[in-house]
């Protein structure tokens, strides 16, 4: 090999490592990306189970608040608000509330907000709740059903909460008071913080018009913020059931990954934020970690390669004659294979070709239960035509012959090959008996119509016997041995009877087993 070669060998092979390297790096970098997909999926279904359990929590939270007022509002109704009455309410409601530690307090308040009942030890009757937003909603609102109202700082405990309340009518249908529980911002702050939500997350409680009720982390602006105009309560009005959206705070600038889910029987939602970056601080290691390894095994690989490529410009020449060698060597065996499988007089496969496609030819059929049908051609008085006409001329028969089978083979799927010194065969495949009969005779009438003159043959030309046989239906049970045997016995038949003749033959069928 010329140098000129040996360096456009040396760019090929160096462009290659190239190739390599780059789909190295292209696979890295796609799985480096969807394993950063796999995080975030994984870290969104985990936050959706724990929206989920906050959601439930909410719900449960809420519907034993609204038992504990309908239970007040019955009682209410029995008793009356006498003194008496009053008070059974009230130590009715101690007992009850003992067991309810979401509920900081609940209170009666009359159409003018004074107390007449409260869960509190004592009553005290110089608060008021006529300026409470929850009071001033029901005053206006006809509607007797459960109202949640904006987070308030109670009177009596001092503590935070947001209010569940419910109006209550006079026998006349008009304004009657309030039966309002405050449910305690602690209670809810506990639960919470039983959740992993790493140190910048967050978790918001809020009503369905876009008021805050609770946050965590929780501060005391934080109460009754509007949030109407952020990108969560978008995201929650355009599909109010459940979803997620991934959101830059305005506030923090931190990105977060916000899964939201309504609350099933009030107008809450529940939202989980995560840090993006948080939740991805073990991918990026990872990453880190494993894009390093790689660029050092992509350093080593080009650095290897470069050193190959060197020691194989080095040894181009010895190596491309070796191979030039090797490569001349197997075109010798592949023509010496080809001659092998391939009769040198007439170009037909021999023997030993004719064995491997009558096998295949058996096993298609097998599969397919198809037919196939075998000619054994033999030339009439072809060791007489030898020793009258010579060496020569007996060559010159055998390929006008074969030329004529070929002949008439034409477009179809049959296959002629030289079964003998003077034989020939033909595979039908998808032949019937009567069909190859018929093909038979006009291979006789092909070969009679050469016309080679042959001085001891009745007919004064060189003429052919024909034995053919069939297999219908080709099973297990037939073999190639078989149709060869059936389509000799048929020869010797035609061959009987005066050549130039044409006969059939096949084996009677072997039943299953």
């Amino acid at each position: 090999m010329s140098d000129k070669n040996n360096v456009s060998t040396g760019k090929r092979a160096r462009f290659f490592i190239a190739l390599i390297a780059l789909a190295i790096v292209v696979l890295e970098i796609w799985g480096i990306s969807y394993s950063r997909k796999v995080q975030v999926e994984e870290s969104r279904a985990s936050i959706s189970n724990v929206t989920r359990a906050l959601a439930q929590h909410a719900e449960d939270t809420l519907k034993e608040a609204e038992i504990v007022i309908g239970d007040v509002l019955e009682r209410l109704v029995r008793d009356g608000a006498s003194p008496e009455g009053a008070e059974r309410t009230h130590q009715a409601l101690r007992a009850r509330l003992s067991a309810l530690p979401q509920i900081d307090g609940l209170y009666v308040q009359d159409q003018d907000g004074n107390l007449i009942v409260t869960s509190q030890e004592k009553l005290n009757k110089e608060l008021n709740g006529r300026d409470r937003t929850y009071f001033l909603y029901h005053q206006n609102h006809a509607d007797l059903g459960i109202h949640i109202d904006v987070p308030i700082q109670s009177r009596s405990t001092g503590h935070w909460g947001f209010t569940v309340s419910r109006r209550y009518n006079k026998p006349d249908g008009s304004f009657g008071g309030v039966v309002v529980a405050t449910i305690d911002m602690t209670y809810f702050e506990n639960f919470y913080k039983t959740f992993d939500i790493g140190r910048e997350g967050a978790i918001v409680l809020i009503r369905s018009d876009g008021i805050l009720l609770y946050r965590r982390p929780m501060r005391d602006e934080f109460a009754g913020k509007n949030m109407t105009g952020t990108a969560l309560y978008r995201a929650y009005r355009e599909n109010a059931l459940t979803g997620s959206a991934l959101i830059k705070s305005s506030q923090d600038g931190v990105t977060r990954i916000n899964v939201y889910r309504s609350v099933a029987s009030y107008p809450l939602f529940v939202s989980v934020a995560m840090s993006e970056d948080e939740i991805l601080a073990d991918w990026r290691r990872e990453s880190i970690m494993h894009g390093g390894s790689m660029a050092l095994l992509l350093i080593a690989v080009l650095f290897a390669g470069n050193r190959l490529i060197t020691q194989l410009n080095q040894r181009s020449k010895t190596e491309t004659d070796a191979l030039d060698a090797q490569a001349k060597a197997e075109r010798a065996n592949q023509s010496l294979e080809q001659l092998a499988l391939k009769d040198d007089v007439t170009g037909l496969p021999n023997r030993r070709q004719f064995d491997t496609l009558l096998k295949s030819e058996l096993n298609r059929a097998k599969e397919e239960q198809a037919t196939v049908s075998l000619l054994i051609v033999d030339i009439d008085r072809f060791n007489v035509f030898s020793h009258l006409y010579g060496h020569s001329s007996s060559d010159d028969c055998l390929r006008a012959i074969a030329g004529a089978i070929k002949a008439s083979l034409k477009q179809s799927a049959y296959i002629a090959a030289r079964y003998g010194e003077e034989q020939f065969s033909v595979i039908l495949p998808n032949c019937s008996q009567a069909a190859a009969v018929a093909f038979a005779e006009q291979l006789c009438e092909a070969v009679s119509a050469l016309a080679i003159p042959h001085w001891e043959s009745d007919e004064g030309v060189v003429t052919v016997s024909i034995g053919a046989s069939c297999l219908d239906s080709v099973d297990d049970n037939d073999l190639s041995a078989d149709l060869i045997r059936s389509a000799g016995h048929a020869l010797t038949m035609a061959q009987q009877r005066g050549h130039n003749q044409v006969a059939s033959f096949s084996l009677p069928k072997i039943a299953k087993k």
